[in-house]
C-alpha cells in the first residue's frame, strides 16, 4: 500500500544540505537552476535500480513547500554544520525553531567566521596533494573531493583533532561534529565505529613541515577552539564494574518476538536475565540497551518493532547475552540486527577479578547460528526460473552466496544475494541473479544478467563477489571481513537459514 512505502521511505530518506559546487543542478519541484555558491538541500532515498542512493535537489523554499512537514529539526540536516551562520538561521527559520543561544551571543558567528576565512584561505592556495598529505599528518581521513577535504582541514585548523577518551580503536578513530555532538565515522571490520558523544580528546593542529604552505603560518600551534556541545540522550559509562556473579548487571533489555532462535519464551528469558543480574522491560522506551530478537522479526516490522527503530534502540542477537554473561569487553558489532549500540557497549571495562571461563563452546571457532529470512539452495522466486538449478561446478562448489553488512553508524543491515542459475537445468544457458535490500524494509531490488556461457557467468559472478567483499572468490573460506564490505553468511541447506558468529 502507499502507507506502507512511505513508512519505509521515512526510515531510510535522509536530508542534506550544502553551496551548490556548480550552476548545473536544478530545482526537482520549481525546475529553475540552482546557481552556483547558493544553498540546495538534497532528498537521499534509496535507489530501486541499485544497491544505493539517489538524489533529487532542490532550493530551499519549495523543498520546504513540498517536504516541510516532514522535517522537524535542523539536526536532520546533514552538513549543517558547514553553513555559514547566517544560512544556518534562515534554516532555523523555515523550520520553525528558536534562534540557537550560541548564535544570539555572538559566539557561534565568531567561530563560524574564523571557520570561513581559513575555508577561503585554503580554497584559493592549497592543492589536492596539499590537503591529502596534511590531514593524514594529523591522522584525518583524505578520501574525497577538494570540497570535503578543505572542510575536513579547516575544521582541524580551528577546532583540533577531536579523538574518543576511551576508543579502543584510536588509530583509526575518525569523529566528526555535527549538531553539538562528535560522532565516530571510521571504517573497522565489522562495520562503522559507531561512537557517539562528548567525551572527546582534542590535540592541536600540526602542520607537516614536508609541506610548502606559508599561509597556515598563523595558525600553527594555535591552542584549538573549543565547540558548543548538547546533551547526549544515554549517559556515557565512563568504566564497566562487572560482577561475576551478576554479569548483566546495569543493563536493561526488552524482547521482541514471541520466541527466540534458543526457543526460549518471553518469560523465560526474563527469568534469564533477572537470574544474571539483568533487568527486563515488557515495554519499549529509551532507556533500553538492547531490544533481543531475530532476522524474522525485524523483517516483519510489528509496531513493537516499529517503536524500536523510531527510538534507534539496539537490536541484537540472544548470542549476545549469552556472551555478556561468559565475559565483557568484546566487540558487540557482530550480534547487532539493527539500530545503534548503547554507552555501555562501548565502556572499558575496570579492573576486576573476573576470569574469563574455560568454556569450550567460548573457545570454539565454529561458526553459532542465529536465523535470517534469506533462502539458500533455492532459486529466489523474483529469479522466475521454475524450472532451474543453482549451477554446482565440479568441485561442488554452489555459486550461491548471501552477504550481509551491518552499519552500526546509520543503523542499517543490508543483504546482497548472488546465484548463478542454470535456467532450464541442461546446462545449455545460464544467468546470474542479483537480489539486494534492507532489513526490516521493503527498499531493494534484483537484476538478472545473460553471459555467452558458464565461463562468462562465472566470471562476472566472481567479479561482483571481488566488488562487494574486497577479497577474490576462492579466498572465501580464509579471508577476514573488509572495513565497509559485505561479508558472507555462513549457510546450510535447511529450510531455516543462518548467519554465522564472527567472533
Amino acid at each position: 500500500s502507499t502507507g506502507a512505502l512511505n513508512m519505509s521511505e521515512a526510515r531510510e530518506t535522509f536530508y542534506i544540505v550544502q553551496y551548490a559546487k556548480t550552476d548545473r543542478s536544478r530545482c526537482s519541484k520549481s525546475h529553475k537552476t540552482i546557481p552556483k555558491g547558493s544553498i540546495r538541500i538534497g532528498r537521499n532515498y534509496p535507489s530501486p535500480f541499485h544497491d544505493g542512493y539517489a538524489t533529487q535537489w532542490f532550493l530551499p523554499k519549495p523543498f520546504f513547500e513540498k517536504y516541510g512537514k516532514r522535517v522537524k529539526s535542523t539536526r536532520e540536516f546533514r552538513g549543517f554544520d558547514n553553513l555559514r551562520t547566517k544560512d544556518q538561521e534562515h534554516l532555523r527559520q523555515l523550520v520553525g525553531e528558536e534562534p540557537s543561544a550560541a548564535a544570539s551571543s555572538g559566539k557561534e558567528e565568531e567561530a563560524n567566521n574564523k571557520l570561513w576565512k581559513i575555508r577561503e584561505l585554503l580554497d584559493k592556495n592549497s592543492n589536492l596533494k596539499d590537503l591529502k598529505a596534511l590531514l593524514d599528518y594529523n591522522g584525518i581521513r583524505s578520501g574525497g573531493g577538494k570540497d570535503s577535504l578543505v572542510n575536513r582541514l579547516s575544521d582541524a585548523i580551528l577546532h583540533g583533532k577531536a579523538v574518543c577518551s576511551t576508543c579502543p580503536n584510536q588509530d583509526k578513530c575518525q569523529l566528526k561534529f555535527n549538531n553539538g555532538l562528535y560522532r565516530c565515522v571510521a571504517d573497522l571490520q565489522w562495520g562503522k565505529c559507531g561512537y557517539e558523544g562528548v567525551e572527546v580528546v582534542i590535540h592541536k593542529f600540526r602542520k607537516d613541515p614536508a609541506v610548502n604552505a606559508p599561509y597556515l603560518k598563523p595558525y600553527v600551534d594555535n591552542e584549538p577552539l573549543s565547540r558548543v556541545l548538547k546533551k547526549v540522550t544515554k549517559a556515557f559509562v565512563k568504566e564497566y564494574n562487572r560482577d561475576p556473579k551478576a554479569p548483566l548487571k546495569g543493563m536493561l533489555f526488552a524482547v521482541v518476538g514471541n520466541r527466540l532462535s534458543s526457543g526460549k519464551s518471553i518469560e523465560e528469558f526474563k527469568e534469564y536475565v533477572t537470574r544474571n543480574g539483568g533487568e527486563f522491560s515488557s515495554s519499549i522506551h529509551p532507556r533500553i540497551d538492547y531490544v533481543v530478537s531475530t532476522f524474522t522479526e525485524v523483517m516483519k516490522t510489528s509496531e513493537k518493532m516499529k517503536a524500536v527503530k523510531e527510538l534507534g534502540l539496539a537490536v541484537v542477537s540472544e548470542l549476545l547475552v549469552d556472551r555478556l554473561i561468559d565475559e565483557f569487553g568484546f566487540r558487540q558489532t557482530p550480534y547487532l540486527l539493527t539500530g545503534k549500540l548503547p554507552p555501555i557497549a562501548f565502556a572499558p571495562l575496570a579492573n576486576s577479578t573476573d576470569k574469563k571461563t574455560d568454556n569450550p563452546k567460548k573457545k570454539s571457532r565454529k561458526s553459532k547460528k542465529v536465523e535470517l529470512e534469506v533462502k539458500h539452495g533455492r532459486i529466489d522466486p523474483d529469479a522466475k526460473c521454475p524450472k532451474g538449478k543453482i549451477f554446482v561446478d565440479s568441485d561442488s562448489t554452489s555459486y550461491d552466496v548471501i552477504l550481509s553488512m551491518t552499519d552500526i553508524n546509520s543503523g542499517s543491515n543490508k543483504y546482497y544475494q548472488m546465484q548463478i542459475i542454470d535456467v532450464d537445468g541442461n546446462n545449455k544457458q545460464f544467468i546470474v541473479f542479483r537480489k539486494w535490500g534492507r532489513v526490516g524494509t521493503t527498499i531493494g531490488g534484483s537484476t538478472k544478467t545473460s553471459p555467452s556461457g558458464i565461463k562468462s557467468a562465472k566470471a562476472f559472478f566472481e567479479e561482483q563477489y571481488l566488488d562487494k567483499t574486497g577479497y577474490k572468490w576462492e579466498d572465501r573460506n580464509t579471508a577476514e571481513k573488509q572495513p565497509g564490505k559485505y561479508f558472507p553468511i555462513e549457510v546450510d541447506d535447511q529450510e531455516a537459514n543462518n548467519i554465522p558468529n564472527p567472533e
